[in-house]
């Protein structure tokens, strides 16, 4: 449990240095769901949520609701953790509505529901990492690899960096260069450097 926690902690502090590059912006807002990670430790532990979740709940309302239609993410929306940190924040929190009533949903509801995907995805990235399956959930995979990207160093093909790069299929690396939510990362003049000197270079998709 305790390298559990630990490693959600430093997930949460690369989250906040990725986004030093953000993706998009609306309404004067940064566009990245990797930010609600401060609300993972909350969600998992059954503490109550810090005052920097619910801010970043509230700071986050404007860009969420385009993610919402990702039929990748549609299978964590309904966590209890998360339901319960919306509660504690003060937003109301309902499960997708049919495609009739989308046009009608409160912007409130679409920003819980992103963010209980985006919380899960960093919840679960171990496990999945570790079947070295497609996912939009990068975090695991760059951690090993943050600090070569940071400083532009080229990482020795033993390390586990290049391990981990090494595990991913083609079409997996094709999928995470094209992902609206990640591309930004890969597209990373630094994350190309280390991909070369890992054997590793940018597929041909």
């Amino acid at each position: 449990m305790a390298n559990k926690v630990a490693l959600l902690a430093l997930m949460a502090f690369v989250a906040a240095v990725l986004l030093a590059e953000p993706p998009t912006m609306a309404e004067a807002v940064t566009c990245d769901p990797l930010q609600l990670s401060v609300c993972a430790g909350a969600i998992m532990s059954n503490q109550q949520p810090s005052s920097a979740c619910c801010a970043k709940l509230i700071e986050q309302r404007p860009c969420l609701c385009q993610y919402y239609n990702d039929p990748a993410l549609a299978q964590y929306i309904n966590s209890r953790g998360a339901r319960r940190v919306a509660s504690t924040c003060q937003v109301s929190f309902t499960t997708p509505p049919s495609p009739l009533k989308k046009r009608k949903m409160d912007k409130k509801v679409c920003m819980v529901a992103i963010m209980v995907v985006v919380v899960v995805l960093v919840l679960r990235a171990a496990e999945m990492a570790k079947a070295a399956k497609c996912s939009p959930q990068l975090l695991l995979l760059l951690l090993p690899c943050i600090a070569a990207i940071k400083s532009g160093s080229s990482p020795p093909k033993s390390s586990m960096c290049c391990i981990r790069l090494r595990q991913q299929s083609k079409e997996c690396m094709c999928s995470y260069y094209t992902n609206p939510l990640i591309k930004s990362y890969f597209n990373n003049p630094n994350a190309h450097k280390v991909g070369m000197a890992c054997g590793v270079p940018r597929p041909k998709c």
